[in-house]
């Protein structure tokens, strides 16, 4: 297992806190006064791991996974008081009130607030030349990859480039929003350290000149800038360090953490407050173990297993073909509490588990397995979905789609080999995608892409009521504290 950032998070901040006599007597980090803090490399470092601690706890929570997922055709989320919270997601009547909104909201303008103050006295780092640049390269990739996902949701919104900036501002126009993002993606990308020379120092979920990369190229997928989503798969291609994991299933073990497949990753260690919480609702409460899945063997007394049930539908799964390796995260057949041997499939229908994402040592609710965010699969796949949408190049992005699904352990290729360029091979790379992400949170920004998210919805039997379904509200508690702000038409 690496080090990782958030072990140094908090080794940082007990440094600083070093009157507390444990770290969760420590007060907040925006509590101390920067004047205090901020003056020297260690204070700014600190604040700067802050910042990766709270992106973290943005997206390493079923609170983000489990929205983007079971608002489209391959998760279903049932029982417990988590399905209570999901429901506005799974039936498309998300409020700007809806509470998981709001927490986005605010953990992702947490991070820009710690970037900026960052930025704003990275004067004050006295450390070598080389090292400042890096550390304000990863104050902007952080400000920069906040913006992108509030966009990926919210579309354009405030922004906010100063600690000091007024409550009541403006949002900012689409081409605003997007030339920002560009930009500072951009800057940091020329700074971060390549992933094959980092120094030594630098631990592991740090980003890096891969991760920027990863970062914009999603970007201008998911705008539809093909040209630029194409070339900048193509750079990340170019770094030369980059790779998919032989076997699909060891890319996401906890015993693999650091494998070349990961351009960015959000650290998990099971620990309250540095952990993940997806594991909890996979499992069924009365699951031991799972034959296709050995390393796992749960202790109901050490591993909680949540009431409610992440279930993942059976049309994924059945779309893969009989030697497909992304089906051996599937649980099927388990072994109960009761050492019962149980089928999930026999139970209803759409109730079988993905168990990609797990951590043998969890301990009660908190598990440290990392989250990928940017996989090499994804930067694969992202370019040869803009080669496709440009009409350019066709063999080469089928022979992209050919790499990941080897990977996968398939032989026969021909439906992407005679596909049309066009729609149908933008179907089969968008249904490659649904069955190589599946509890990475990307199917719903898949479908928004090509205007198919509210029709997979309606083909569901769910009412939609709108085309603004395609985006998020501005959370009430931002429009009700901020005068100048226009809430989106339609909510």
């Amino acid at each position: 297992m690496f080090k990782n950032i958030r072990i140094l998070t908090i080794v940082l901040l007990t440094t600083i806190c070093w009157g507390c006599e444990d770290l969760l007597d420590a007060p907040p980090f925006d509590e101390f006064a920067p004047e205090n803090v901020l003056v020297n490399q260690e204070g700014i470092e600190a604040l700067l791991f802050n910042a990766y601690h709270i992106a973290n706890r943005h997206q390493s929570l079923h609170t983000w996974t489990l929205p983007m997922e079971s608002s489209t055709d391959i998760m279903v989320v049932s029982e417990g008081g988590v399905a209570g919270l999901n429901s506005p997601f799974a039936t498309f009547t998300w409020t700007a009130d809806t509470q998981w909104l709001n927490e986005w909201w605010s953990r992702l303008y947490q991070v820009i607030r710690d970037a900026n103050v960052v930025i704003e006295n990275i004067g004050n780092f006295e450390g070598d030349e080389t090292v400042r640049a890096v550390v304000l390269a990863e104050a902007r990739f952080l400000r920069a990859s906040a913006y992108a996902d509030l966009y990926n949701l919210f579309g354009p919104v405030v922004l906010r480039t100063s600690s000091e900036e007024p409550t009541n501002e403006a949002r900012i126009t689409e081409e605003e929003m997007r030339a920002f993002i560009e930009t500072e993606l951009a800057l940091a990308v020329e700074n971060l350290p390549h992933p094959a020379s980092l120094p030594t120092d630098y631990v592991y979920g740090r980003a890096t000149k891969g991760s920027a990369l990863g970062y914009l190229a999603k970007h201008y997928l998911n705008t539809r800038q093909w040209e630029a989503a194409a070339q900048t798969a193509q750079d990340i291609i170019d770094l030369g360090y980059y790779a998919l994991e032989p076997v699909f299933r060891q890319a996401f073990l906890v015993s693999n953490e650091g494998n070349n497949e990961m351009l960015f990753v959000w650290t998990s260690i099971n620990q309250q407050g540095y952990h993940t919480t997806l594991p909890n609702g996979v499992a069924s409460p009365d699951f031991l173990s799972a034959p296709n899945i050995p390393e796992l063997v749960r202790d109901p007394e050490v591993m909680a297993a949540w009431a409610t049930n992440w279930r993942v539908t059976d049309w994924i799964i059945d779309a893969m073909e009989a030697e497909d390796g992304r089906q051996a995260p599937a649980v099927d057949e388990y072994i109960d509490i009761t050492n019962s041997v149980r089928r999930y499939s026999d139970q209803r229908p759409d109730n079988r588990r993905y168990m990609k994402l797990f951590d043998p040592g969890g301990q009660g609710n908190f598990h440290g397995v990392d989250i990928p965010v940017i996989r090499y699969a994804d930067i694969l796949l992202t370019r040869a979905e803009a080669l496709n949408a440009l009409g350019q190049s066709i063999d080469e992005a089928k022979q992209l789609v050919i790499q990941v699904r080897e990977r996968a352990g398939l032989t026969d290729h021909s439906s992407i080999q005679n596909a049309a360029a066009g729609d149908e091979l933008r179907d089969l790379i968008l249904l490659e995608r649904a069955k190589e992400f599946i509890h990475e949170g990307k199917r719903r920004e898949d479908l928004v892409r090509h205007d198919l998210f509210i029709a997979n919805a309606t083909s569901r039997g769910v009412t939609v009521d709108g085309p603004h379904r395609n985006r998020f509200p501005i959370p009430a508690e931002e429009a009700n504290n901020n005068n100048l702000i226009v809430q989106d038409e339609g909510y």
